[in-house]
């Protein structure tokens, strides 16, 4: 697959993932069920957003190389 293929389909994975982390936090603030175990999902949620815009920003940069599909958290 050629680099700007991969790079576009990885922009669409992130923003599915992205979808799918904000309709989660939604039905958190909707529940209101605020047990320290669904807050800590919500805050792990909120870790994995940032991390996938900073990777989004990072594949909107000019000059960007083909990254894999998925994104791990490297620290």
């Amino acid at each position: 697959m050629e680099p700007e293929a991969t790079r576009k389909d990885t922009i669409a994975v992130l923003h599915e993932e992205i979808d799918a982390l904000l309709f989660a936090n939604k039905m958190y603030w909707e529940g209101r069920t605020l047990s320290h175990e669904s807050h800590a999902e919500y805050r792990r949620r909120q870790d994995r957003l940032e991390l996938i815009r900073r990777k989004l920003i990072q594949l909107n940069s000019p000059g960007s190389r083909c990254v894999p599909h998925t994104v791990h958290e490297g620290k």
